[in-house]
């Protein structure tokens, strides 16, 4: 049986929640948290 991985970011008022799906090629967890904030804060 796999284990489930989740990880839970608070930034200010907002709370991420994010359950990663490995591919052999892709983006690192903290290049897509990256672009989250940066969207959010209208920057992208």
């Amino acid at each position: 049986m796999q284990k489930e991985e989740s990880y839970i970011y608070e930034i200010g008022k907002m709370i991420f929640i994010v359950k990663p799906v490995y591919k052999d090629k892709g983006e690192t967890i903290q290049n897509i948290l990256l672009k989250l904030m940066l969207a959010d804060l209208g920057l992208d």
